[in-house]
């Protein structure tokens, strides 16, 4: 997401500057796990994310059915305003309306599991990633329109933008 400070008559238009951002990878495992944070060793040759049968990929793998949501970031000067939250649900609303995936999935920390809830996620327990020192929790979102999962409208003129791993 990106914001710029209203232009005064006279001067150059500013540069935008960034204030928040999602970046994620598609898994085939349900909940985001220690290798669907890492990446593989050719990730700068390898073109294709195809896991071998039976192991999981490590990083992106192209057909996953989740997207692994590994941060949602915002400046703190625009932090408590709401960016978080209008950020991840037009996110949603993108991938719920591409059908790439099935799911969301997400690690947070327990004082953020209202704020994710909030949001549709279900709170799958204490998870077995130890990325960045564990002590996380599982959280889940599905794609489906049922009417225990309210799917989010989208915010207009929110730009979200998602860097390749690959």
């Amino acid at each position: 997401m990106f914001t710029m400070p209203p232009l005064k008559e006279g001067q150059p238009k500013p540069r935008p500057e960034l204030i928040g951002h999602i970046v994620s990878t598609r898994t085939s495992a349900p909940t985001v796990t220690d290798a669907s944070m890492s990446f593989p060793p050719d990730w700068r040759t390898r073109r294709r994310r195809i896991p071998e049968p039976g192991q999981e990929a490590l990083g992106h793998e192209d057909q996953g059915g989740t997207i692994a949501i590994h941060s949602l970031a915002v400046v703190p000067q625009h932090q408590r305003k709401k960016v978080a939250s209008t950020l991840m649900k037009s996110y949603i609303e993108r991938i719920r309306e591409s059908k790439i995936a099935d799911r969301l999935a997400l690690l947070a920390h327990d004082n953020l599991i209202p704020f994710y809830e909030s949001l549709g996620f279900e709170n799958r327990g204490p998870s077995s990633c130890t990325f960045g020192g564990g002590g996380w929790y599982d959280m889940v979102r599905f794609r489906d329109d049922r009417v225990d999962r309210p799917m989010l409208t989208p915010v207009v003129g929110i730009g979200v933008f998602q860097r390749a791993t690959q």
